[in-house]
C-alpha cells in the first residue's frame, strides 16, 4: 500500500476509534504509525517525516484540513463546532473550508453563545473572501460591512455557512438587496428591480455602484442567486 492511503486509512481509524474528526498529529503517530509501517512496508529511519509529507499532501488535496495546535481535521463531512472545543482561528478555517455546521436549533438560549461565535467565524471567513471590501462598490469600513446572506437564514439553514450563499455588502447595499430593489442577474451584473421609490439618495447608491468583484475566491453560486430573484418577484425568461 502507498503511503498516502495509508495515511488516509490510519486518519480514518483514528476517527472511527475515538469518535471524532479531529486528529491530533501526536496521538496519531502514538496510535498508527506502526500501523502505517506495516501497511507500506517501510523500513527507513524517518517514518515520522514522512507522514509529516503525506500529511501535507493530504492537506493539499482538501482531504484534511490543518487546524491549531498540531491538529487536524477529517472534512468528508461537516462539523457542528458544539460538539467540539475549538479555538476561534479553527473556526474561521472550518468556515472558510465550507465545513462550519449551523444546527437546527441555534435559537436555543444554551446556543446562544457557540452560535455568536460562528457567526463571528462566518464574518470573518466572508470578509476574507472579498478581501474587506464590499462586492459592488468601494466601502472598506469594517463597521459598514456586513455578511447577506443571498437565501435567507430561516429559508435555508443548510446554506448558511456556506460561502457561495453569502455576499460581503456594504450596509447600504445590503438592505436594498434584502429589499429587494436590486437583484444580481447569473453574470453577477447588479439589476435593478424596484424603482418605485423617489429618492435621490437610493438613486446614488446605484450610481456608486460598480462591477461585481472579480478577486473573490469563492463566488455566489447561481442556484441562490435564481431563488433570491424569485423571491423578489423577477420573473426568469
Amino acid at each position: 500500500m502507498n503511503w498516502t492511503d495509508a495515511t488516509l486509512n490510519a486518519i480514518k481509524r483514528y476517527t472511527e476509534k475515538q469518535n471524532t474528526l479531529l486528529i491530533p498529529r501526536s496521538e496519531l503517530i502514538a496510535e498508527e504509525i506502526q500501523n502505517i509501517i506495516s501497511d507500506t512496508a517501510t523500513t527507513g529511519k524517518t517514518p515520522e517525516s514522512s507522514l509529516n509529507y503525506y500529511l501535507q499532501r493530504l492537506r493539499d488535496s482538501g482531504q484534511i484540513l490543518f487546524l491549531e495546535r498540531g491538529r487536524y481535521l477529517l472534512v468528508e463531512t461537516s462539523l457542528n463546532p458544539d460538539d467540539y472545543d475549538l479555538s476561534d482561528e479553527e473556526l474561521v478555517s472550518l468556515a472558510e473550508a465550507g465545513k462550519l455546521l449551523f444546527s437546527a436549533e441555534e435559537s436555543a438560549a444554551a446556543t446562544v453563545l457557540q452560535t455568536r461565535r460562528k457567526m463571528q467565524a462566518l464574518r470573518k471567513a466572508v470578509l476574507n473572501n472579498y478581501r474587506e471590501q464590499c462586492a459592488i462598490c468601494d466601502v472598506r469600513s469594517p463597521d459598514l460591512l456586513v455578511t447577506s446572506h443571498i437565501d435567507r437564514w430561516a429559508d435555508n439553514p443548510d446554506a448558511r455557512a456556506d460561502l457561495s450563499n453569502v455576499l460581503c455588502l456594504c450596509i447600504f447595499h445590503d438592505k436594498l438587496f434584502e429589499a429587494g430593489y436590486f437583484c444580481f442577474s447569473d453574470q453577477l451584473a447588479v439589476v435593478r428591480s424596484r424603482r418605485d421609490a423617489d429618492s435621490k439618495m437610493i438613486d446614488a447608491v446605484f450610481a456608486s455602484s460598480i462591477p461585481f468583484r472579480s478577486d473573490i475566491t469563492i463566488r455566489p453560486d447561481q442556484r441562490f442567486l435564481r431563488r433570491h430573484r424569485e423571491r423578489i418577484g423577477i420573473k426568469e425568461d
